[in-house]
Parts: C-alpha cells; structure tokens; sequence
C-alpha cells in the first residue's frame, strides 16, 4: 500500500521562523490585527518654507516657467502616451483618426553624431550574370 504523501517535512504545526527574532517571546500574546490601514505618508517634521514674496521671486518663478515651456518644445521631450480604453472594439479599427501626436519628428544635425548612429537605406543591387 502507497503511503499518503506530504512528505515534505514533519511537524506541520510548527512555525518555520524564530519567533524570538521577530520579537515575540514563548507564551506572549500576539499584537492585536489592526483594522485600518496604515496611513500613506507620514505626518512632516518640518513644514516646507513658503515662496519669497516681491518681485526677486516672481521673476525666478517666471524664468522656471518659461525653462520648463522651452523644454517641452525640443525635440527630446517624450510626450505621455495616450491611455488605451479597457476594451478595443472592431469599430475602433476602422474610424479615421488625425495626427498622431505621439509621433517622434527628430531631425538631428547628423554632424554631430558619429557615423555609426547614421541611418542608412541600402539600395538593391541587380543581379550579375
């Protein structure tokens, strides 16, 4: 007669890991379960300086505005994709969309990069006979 398998160690009631590590002592009462959940960020220490108030600041605070508005418009900035609905349908397929405004249009200085970054399309050469 075969044996009733769970052979994969004795002693099953037995915990795996030293309680004593963890903190718990032989005998103690296990911590109550909490009921809420634990809160997402912890209460600051420090409260944040407000901004500088009159013109000094202001004009920093312009000049920040007008670096991030530049930097949007280079060519490297990498738009968020559009977020696809959770379902696609046959219909979608077929629907005439415009532009693409995720499409990348970069047309580096080709001086600057070394050759091997250069694109290169490879004519078919015809067959000798």
């Amino acid at each position: 007669m075969a044996s009733r398998g769970g052979g994969r160690g004795r002693g099953r009631g037995q915990l795996t890991f030293n309680m004593e590590a963890v903190g718990i002592g032989k005998g103690d009462a296990l911590p109550p379960p909490t009921l809420q959940p634990s809160p997402l960020f912890p209460p600051l220490e420090f409260h944040p300086v407000p901004l500088p108030a009159g013109e000094e600041g202001e004009y920093v605070l312009a000049l920040k505005q007008e670096l991030r508005g530049a930097m949007r418009q280079l060519p490297y900035f990498i738009r968020p994709a559009v977020p696809k609905r959770d379902v696609e349908r046959y219909s979608d397929k077929y629907q005439m969309s415009g532009p693409i405004d995720n499409a990348i249009d970069w047309n580096p200085d080709w001086r600057r990069l070394p050759r091997e970054l250069k694109i290169r399309v490879r004519k078919l050469q015809k067959e000798r006979e």
